[in-house]
């Protein structure tokens, strides 16, 4: 059983914002191929990190040398979920949720700092309870329409976005906290716990997303209606807010080096600013072939395919599982990567000419393959000092 709960931690930690809402707009624009594209990469990039992450110490000794990156991740998720919350008020998210939400994260990361255990222990009833509003949705809502959505042949923008979920999703794990977390807890039987979590646990919450894409992605969701919208919002705010609950628990237990906190208003400042202006994207209007608001969640997105994965592929190719930290070589490549490549993904992003995503995961992977020659050439310097966390 306390497999199970590791495993099922894993799956309900990351079924964020992006596996309840991504799949609904990539079979929108490229039927069930979209689908495929995002969850073959998402499970096995994910579950891969159970076998391919060392344990024990040096787990630890890398994971403090990325602290940085670490805790950036996790705000960078927790202010996605913000965000994403304020897109979705009223569809199919009622106004009443959020203060409703807030409360459950404070009572989940209470419980947690009493019982430590509390995430692991809670996350088989919160997958169950994800199952069961699934199920209601179902019975009671209408039947979505996936005729339209038919798998033909491959469309040709399919395999530029292929790559990026690759570099992504096989990526990003490495600075998920959680992760990080179920590993050092499950030596030994790591592998087990990160291929049930994501070839069974998460594939169950990623196919209930694949059901309900088509009522997400007409007309707006204005098909969302009844019953059927208050099962859809219970499934988004209690997988969105174990999420935020259990990355914001692990930050809380990794204080940063300096001891200097956020101070409670300003973090409930920006929290209020991000779902206000998720809200507000509502109400501009569409920004070239997209509404404004997704435009904003792809920008998040970004991040994922774009800004952790380039500083892990460099740092990987340059230090492997080493405690060192990043060289300044390593540094300059870093942000070579991102400028040469931020047009590419822009395109590919914001505009319906995906064949675009393939270049600029070229030029990361050819950025990396530079800055590992350099370094090479170079002896480790050390790095300069990050953003403070």
């Amino acid at each position: 059983m306390r497999l199970i709960g590791w495993s099922t931690y894993l799956a309900c930690s990351w079924t964020w914002c992006i596996g309840m809402f991504l799949p609904a707009l990539l079979m929108r624009d490229f039927g069930w191929w979209g689908f495929v594209v995002f969850a073959v990469p998402n499970i096995v990039g994910a579950a891969a990190m159970g076998f391919l992450a060392p344990g024990g110490e040096k787990l630890r000794a890398w994971t403090e040398t990325h602290a940085s990156a670490i805790a950036w991740f996790t705000r960078v998720t927790i202010g996605f979920h913000l965000y994403f919350a304020g897109m979705l008020i009223d569809r199919p998210l009622p106004f009443w949720s959020l203060p409703l939400a807030a409360i459950l994260i404070v009572l989940m990361i209470s419980a947690a700092r009493l019982r430590p255990s509390t995430f692991v222990r809670s996350s088989a009833t919160v997958l169950l309870g994800s199952l069961v509003f699934g199920a209601g949705l179902m019975i009671t809502g209408p039947t979505p329409d996936h005729a339209a959505l038919a798998a033909g042949s491959v469309p040709i923008g399919a395999f530029p976005l292929a790559t990026v979920c690759i570099l992504g999703f096989g990526l990003c794990p490495y600075l998920d906290a959680t992760f990080l977390r179920t590993r050092e807890q499950t030596e030994g039987r790591s592998g087990l716990v990160f291929t049930l979590g994501f070839g069974v646990f998460f594939a169950s919450m990623i196919g209930l997303t694949a059901y309900y894409a088509p009522l997400l992605s007409a007309a707006g969701g204005a098909a969302l209606k009844g019953p059927v919208r208050g099962w859809l919002a219970a499934h988004l705010l209690l997988q969105a807010c174990y999420t935020v609950a259990a990355h914001a628990e692990r930050r809380m237990l990794n204080p940063p080096p300096s001891g200097r906190r956020v101070p409670p208003a300003a973090t409930a400042l920006a929290a209020g600013l991000l779902v206000g202006i998720g809200y507000l994207s509502r109400l501009l209007p569409p920004l070239g072939p997209m509404p404004a608001g997704e435009v904003g969640y792809r920008l998040f997105l970004s991040f994922y395919g774009l800004v952790f994965p380039a500083y892990l592929l460099i740092g990987f190719m340059t230090s492997g599982w080493s405690p060192r930290p990043l060289s300044r070589s390593s540094w300059r490549g870093f942000v070579t990567a991102l400028v040469l490549a931020s047009p590419f993904y822009a395109i590919g992003f914001f505009t319906t000419n995906a064949a675009y995503l393939a270049p600029g995961v070229m030029v990361v992977a050819v950025v990396a393959l530079i800055t590992k020659a350099t370094d090479r050439r170079h002896p480790i310097e050390p790095a300069p000092p990050g953003p403070s966390t």
